[in-house]
């Protein structure tokens, strides 16, 4: 048995992955990411004729207020959705009970 399972395991691994840093993390393959993704939707809202947009409200489980605002739009007959951004909402908003 020990035998077939050398054959059916390579000695040596085909791909390692090394995790980046949290600092090249931070400073460059988080910020490449965002300009790619902010490139792409600008693309797509430059050729589309007509966006709806939604604002949200909300908070979480430690009250914190947040808002986003969300884009809608076709896209070669296929709805597309994507958050234009997403931020603290820092007043405080409380209801009496």
């Amino acid at each position: 048995r020990m035998g077939m399972l050398t054959h059916c395991v390579p000695s040596k691994p085909v791909f390692v992955f090394q995790v980046p840093s949290r600092k090249h993390l931070t400073s460059t393959l988080i910020p490449q990411r965002e300009s790619n993704i902010t490139s792409n939707i600008m693309k797509m809202l430059a050729k589309t004729r007509s966006v709806c947009l939604t604002l949200d409200l909300w908070t979480n489980r430690q009250t914190r207020g947040y808002s986003g605002v969300t884009a809608h739009f076709m896209n070669d007959w296929t709805l597309v959705s994507t958050m234009l951004s997403c931020h603290r909402f820092r007043l405080v908003c409380a209801a009496k009970h």
